[in-house]
């Protein structure tokens, strides 16, 4: 038995729905998955497993799992539009929160922003500042530094 025998995905709204019954309790047609609220994120049981209702949107989409992380590209975790999902490594999925912005991020240990590039696949250090403008002024700095 595969997910893909059982659910359907609509790309253009995200939405999965069972197209055969998994168990009594659920019928053809209704639309799968629930709310975790610790996580934020939709899940779907089947087969006594639980499964990421974004991974499985891929899953069905692609025919594959994804690689990596699926990341929201507009941090909705309820929209699983096919455009708005994509399959990328951690440090990426995690550039795309709340708090960062043009290479700036708050350090909550530290209660200050901290700026912060990549050189060839390296994260670089450009400091610690008091505001979230200033971290991003030195960003933006190194960044017409390393287009000339």
């Amino acid at each position: 038995m595969d997910l893909k025998d059982y659910l359907s995905y609509n790309p253009l709204t995200g939405l999965l729905h069972w197209i055969k019954k998994p168990c009594r309790k659920i019928s053809v047609g209704q639309e799968a998955g629930c709310l975790d609220k610790i996580l934020g994120y939709k899940k779907v049981g089947f087969l006594g497993k639980s499964f990421r209702y974004h991974k499985v949107c891929w899953y069905l989409y692609y025919g594959k799992w994804p690689e990596y992380e699926i990341d929201h590209v507009n941090r909705d975790k309820l929209d699983n539009r096919i455009e708005n999902l994509r399959d990328v490594p951690r440090r990426e999925n995690g550039q795309n929160t709340e708090g960062y912005n043009q290479g700036a991020y708050f350090n909550q240990s530290k209660s200050r922003w901290v700026a912060q590039i990549s050189l060839d696949g390296k994260a670089v250090h450009l400091g610690y500042f008091n505001s979230e403008a200033e971290a991003q002024s030195a960003y933006l700095e190194m960044i017409s530094k390393e287009d000339m």
